[in-house]
């Protein structure tokens, strides 16, 4: 029961992605978006590809203005998307696991990879073949869209439970067996060490900078949230979180006002649609008030 690679979200369409989070918007027209990929180094067309494979998988939200389409994130980005702004999640166990048992004919092994990959995009693991398990319920989500890709027929591949463990101790030798606590001890250093090294030495460059959120934010999203008493001192979302802030501290100072000045100059700059959570909220402004060339 591995990640399926083919379903993960792909290095171009990360970078379609990190433009939201690097604009500090919620709604942005295509012509900006091939804008800011033309800065990691895209060809329109490679840029437009890029998006249109998003569309197709139902990760961005195309809309129209007049002939201008306008894309969002859709809502199965969101938690990820939280992840990449530093938000930090915090669980408690609750004395049990959420679990499903899988019972899946190997003539559908197409099916069946589906279901893993919405499994482990719900927080499921694997404690042993044919069983998963969760920190969090995520059944109802999870239900959903199993039934929405593989039917009635699919559901009935699997049973929902919860496992109860006898005590705390076999309760973190399940989660370690699931989760891989000593593998995720070992890369949350080695991506504390990284981010310091990288931005304590020379200045980065744009494509690098990316190279580098890329690389650790993939394994923030990927990481589980890990309540304390099942991982002591593990501590994982807070301390790559403080990576991820790090990082997004360095974009700001470092690349955001030259992006910003960038992106309002375009013609259709007044399409944007700001977060007001987001930053830098003081540098923005609704419509570009000088029009130039990029």
């Amino acid at each position: 029961m591995t990640d399926q690679h083919r379903y993960r979200i792909t290095r171009g369409g990360f970078d379609v992605v990190s433009v939201f989070g690097s604009l500090g918007a919620s709604a942005v027209p295509g012509p900006v978006i091939t804008s800011v990929l033309a800065l990691h180094g895209y060809s329109e067309s490679a840029a437009r590809n890029q998006v249109v494979r998003l569309v197709s998988r139902g990760l961005l939200h195309r809309s129209q203005v007049g002939r201008i389409a306008v894309y969002r994130l859709a809502e199965a980005l969101r938690p990820s998307y939280g992840r990449l702004a530093g938000r930090v999640e915090h669980t408690e166990f609750s004395g049990a696991f959420a679990a499903v048992v899988l019972s899946i004919p190997e003539a559908r092994r197409s099916d069946r990879d589906r279901v893993l990959y919405l499994a482990r995009r719900s927080g499921y693991r694997p404690l042993r073949p044919g069983v998963l398990i969760a920190l969090t319920e995520a059944v109802a989500g999870f239900r959903a869209e199993v039934g929405a890709d593989i039917g009635v027929e699919g559901r009935a591949w699997l049973e929902f439970c919860s496992l109860v463990p006898e005590d705390m101790d076999q309760a973190r030798r399940w989660a370690d067996r699931a989760f891989g606590i000593a593998a995720l001890r070992s890369m949350i250093g080695d991506a504390e060490a990284r981010v310091a090294a990288a931005l304590g030495g020379s200045e980065l460059g744009l494509v690098d900078y990316f190279d580098l959120y890329y690389a650790v934010s993939g394994e923030l999203m990927s990481a589980p949230v890990l309540p304390a008493d099942l991982a002591p001192g593990l501590d994982i979302h807070t301390r790559l979180g403080h990576c991820m802030s790090t990082l997004n501290e360095y974009y700001w100072a470092a690349f955001g006002p030259a992006v910003l000045s960038r992106v309002q100059a375009l013609p259709n700059a007044d399409l944007i649609e700001w977060d007001p959570q987001a930053p830098p909220a003081d540098r923005r402004s609704p419509r570009p008030s000088v029009r130039r060339s990029p």
